[in-house]
């Protein structure tokens, strides 16, 4: 084990090495970036575009100023030109055009094609908002069947990095969803959103490096720039569709290249994966026949925990079934109420209880984040869901993970002092040469250094899962976890024989309303509730989820809580893919794509001094 010690210290080595590799190490003590970068594209109706470029520079050390190039090779000069600064409050402060170099003022001048500016603004270790107005005349192309604007908007002059990059277009009237069509170009993690109204469109893109640039690509209709000058008596339309579904092609062939050649490293380190686990197997069956024996149903509650805390200690995961579960836990013990008739609506009734933070985390969710007040419409967690998917699905991703803290002490899998895994050496060594096999493919696939970097990260990531986990298969029980987990499995065996049991030997009701939480995590609630209603008609009418009107209340509950919430969720992360993991096909919205369709402006750019 020393010697796979060192390999893994060498490995680990070469992965930072090549990190650092990688990246510009700046002067010691003084860097620049551009933290923010948000452009508005105003489009007249006589082909002019009217631009607002306001950049938040964030420095690390003293600057004096900095210094921003507006390249216009291909369009007339820029007009109405002027520069501000945003103070922290907001407040926009002109500057005054002087090249005397005093604070607070700015110089330019126009160099062949390139309008040059140098903003006089000090600042040190803190961040200064630059604002530059300007209009580039006639820069939209009218077509007979379609008007076009491509542009870099942000160049690939730039010396310092970019990050939160967001670009919008507004067109002076509105298109519909068949002729307003955008794609973009460039950047990382780039993102096209059709405005709902089709009267503009939304570039975002998460960072953009030196030597890169962001471009915006539109087609709208003739009429919108009705007044245009610029003319071409052809038609563009299905032209630069086809031409911009080429680049889309391209993108996903390339990608299919990157994943195939990678595929053969991977082939090779599951395979060491799955002989770590055949070996660990073996090793881990004589050593969990220690665990103490556990009868084949169980008729009371394992331990004292949450049903989320249960699914992610004992089963290590946890989801919305076991959201739906803790809603109902909270109705069980009163601190939430649900109506028995449409409009289902939960109301918070007792939210001083003792709660666990995972509880009182779902009621922030619900009534301070969709709701706004102790009353919740469930219609509206569906609504929120499709009109905000991004933040619905990180919300629950905060729950979770809080759920995953709450269960943390109670992991089946956190080993006992003193408790050993047993260990293999074959694997670690076939895993390696996967490891390295996937870096080496990666490389020549793509001939990109953060291609490798990236590779190296996750194959140091995976070997590392070899060592540590994967030796002995996959994450394994503790003696004490795994009789935990078989205590779980036999009152989940309960719940599912409960009609061929003894009924002397069953709980009253009262502990079944409690039980019945379990059951939604577990999966069985739908059978379970069937066999108490056929079965024991007279046991439910105890139940507090019993009314002499409606009748017994649980299987109407769960259906509506496992409808509303799994499908919002459902709902929102089918709406996040759609709209983030694509290309963007057709020019309806969604990633960027490779290459170019090269728009005018891609030399600009700046930084500081």
């Amino acid at each position: 084990m020393k010697s796979l010690r060192k390999i893994l210290c060498w490995f680990m080595f070469l992965m930072v090495f090549l990190f650092f590799l990688s990246s510009k190490i700046e002067a010691k003590g003084k860097s620049l970036i551009v933290s923010q970068y948000h452009i508005d594209a105003s489009v007249s109706a006589n082909g002019d575009v009217r631009f607002k470029e306001e950049i938040t520079f964030q420095a690390n050390g003293s600057y004096n100023g900095v210094f921003y190039n507006l390249d216009y090779f291909g369009e007339e000069e820029p007009k109405d030109v002027s520069v501000a600064f945003k103070t922290s409050d907001g407040e926009v402060v002109p500057l005054a055009k002087r090249d005397t170099g005093n604070n607070s003022t700015y110089y330019s001048e126009n160099s062949g094609k390139v309008l040059k500016f140098k903003v006089f603004l000090p600042f040190a270790n803190d961040s200064r908002t630059v604002v530059f107005n300007y209009t580039i005349p006639h820069m939209i192309k009218n077509y007979r069947d379609t008007a076009e604007l491509n542009r870099r908007v942000v160049g690939q002059n730039w010396e310092i990095n970019q990050k939160n990059i967001r670009i919008h277009v507004t067109l002076p009237e509105a298109a519909t969803k068949e002729t307003l069509r955008a794609w973009g170009h460039g950047g990382s993690g780039g993102k096209v959103e059709i405005d709902p109204d089709y009267k503009g469109v939304t570039f975002t893109v998460k960072r953009n490096q030196p030597g890169n640039f962001v471009e915006t690509h539109m087609v709208f209709p003739t009429q919108i720039t009705k007044d245009n000058p610029v003319t071409e008596n052809t038609d563009a339309f299905q032209r630069i569709i086809e031409t911009e579904e080429s680049l889309v092609q391209k993108q996903v062939e390339e990608q299919q290249t990157k994943w195939t050649v990678v595929g053969f490293g991977a082939i090779i380190s599951l395979i060491s994966v799955v002989w770590a686990w055949l070996k660990g197997y073996l090793a881990n069956k004589k050593r969990l026949a220690k665990v103490p024996f556990v009868p084949e149903h169980l008729f009371e509650l394992p331990q004292d925990m949450s049903p989320a805390v249960m699914s992610d200690a004992i089963y290590n995961g946890v989801d919305m079934d076991d959201f739906s579960a803790t809603v109902m836990n909270l109705v069980r013990k009163k601190v939430l109420t649900l109506t028995s008739e449409e409009p289902y609506m939960l109301e918070l009734k007792n939210p001083a209880k003792n709660l666990l933070p995972h509880e009182q985390l779902l009621l922030e969710i619900l009534f301070e984040k969709i709701a706004k007040g102790n009353q919740l419409d469930l219609a509206d967690v569906q609504d929120y869901a499709e009109n905000c998917p991004q933040k619905y699905a990180d919300m629950m991703q905060d729950w979770f993970d809080q759920v995953a803290q709450d269960a943390e002490e109670y992991s089946a899998y956190r080993l006992e002092k003193g408790e050993k895994i047993p260990k293999s050496i074959g694997a670690p060594i076939l895993g390696l040469l996967g490891s390295f096999l996937i870096v080496i493919s990666v490389f020549a696939a793509t001939k990109d250094l953060l291609s490798l970097i990236i590779a190296v990260v996750v194959s140091a990531i995976l070997y590392i899962i070899i060592l540590r986990l994967s030796l002995v298969g996959t994450k394994q029980r503790s003696i004490k976890g795994e009789y935990e987990y078989r205590r779980w499995e036999a009152f989940r065996k309960m719940l599912v024989d409960i009609s061929s049991l003894d009924r002397a030997d069953l709980p009253s009701i009262q502990i079944w309303d409690h039980l019945l939480v379990y059951a939604i995590s577990l999966g069985v609630a739908e059978e379970v509730i069937e066999v108490l209603e056929e079965k024991f008609p007279e046991w439910i009418q105890e139940s507090v989820f019993y009314s002499p009107t409606y009748g017994w209340q649980m299987a109407i509950y769960h259906d509506i809580l496992q409808d509303t919430f799994f499908d919002s969720y459902n709902s929102a992360m089918d709406e996040i893919s759609s709209n983030s993991d694509s290309p963007n096909s057709g020019g309806f919205g969604g990633g960027f794509s490779g290459g170019s369709s090269f728009g005018s402006g891609g030399g600009s750019g700046g930084g500081g001094f």
